[in-house]
C-alpha cells in the first residue's frame, strides 16, 4: 500500500466506508502495527493473524464480538472527551457523507464494523501522520 500522502490516506479510508477495499487484510494489518506500537493491543492479538476485526470480502465485520468491543472501548465518548469524540465522527461524515452515516449506522453490522476501523484509525493519527515505522 502506498500511503506517502494524507490526499492517498483519505481517500482509502473513504473507499474502506463504501466496502470498497477488496483486501481487507491490509487494513487490519496497519491497525494491528498502529495499536502495537501504542501499546494497546491485547496479548490475545499479538499475532496479527488473530487479529481480524474486517473480513473478505469487502470488510464484513469480523467474528470476534469480543475484539470488535475491544476496539470500541479505545475511542472517545461523549463523557470522556466531546470535543475529540465529535471530531472522530465529524471526519467520518466528511469520509461518507452525512446522510450515509446518519442511514447506515446501527442498521448494518459490516458497515459499522468498517465504521469502527475508520475510527480507530481517525483517532491513531492514521489520516494525519499515516503508519510510522519507529516506536
Amino acid at each position: 500500500l502506498e500511503f506517502d500522502r494524507q490526499f492517498e490516506r483519505y481517500r482509502y479510508m473513504q473507499q474502506l466506508m463504501e466496502g470498497e477495499i477488496k483486501n481487507v487484510n491490509e487494513i487490519n494489518n496497519i491497525l494491528h502495527h498502529i495499536l502495537k506500537q501504542r501499546g494497546l493491543l491485547p496479548d490475545k492479538y499479538d499475532s496479527s493473524d488473530r487479529f481480524q476485526p474486517l473480513l473478505e470480502p469487502g470488510g464484513k465485520a469480523g467474528e470476534d464480538a469480543a475484539l470488535l468491543a475491544q476496539l470500541e472501548s479505545l475511542l472517545p465518548t461523549m463523557e470522556d472527551d466531546e470535543d475529540a469524540h465529535k471530531g472522530m465522527w465529524d471526519i467520518v461524515c466528511e469520509l461518507h457523507g452525512r446522510e450515509s452515516v446518519r442511514i447506515f449506522k446501527g442498521r448494518n453490522t459490516d458497515w459499522d464494523a468498517r465504521c469502527l476501523v475508520v475510527r480507530c484509525l481517525i483517532v491513531f493519527e492514521f489520516l494525519q501522520d499515516g503508519v510510522v515505522l519507529v516506536p
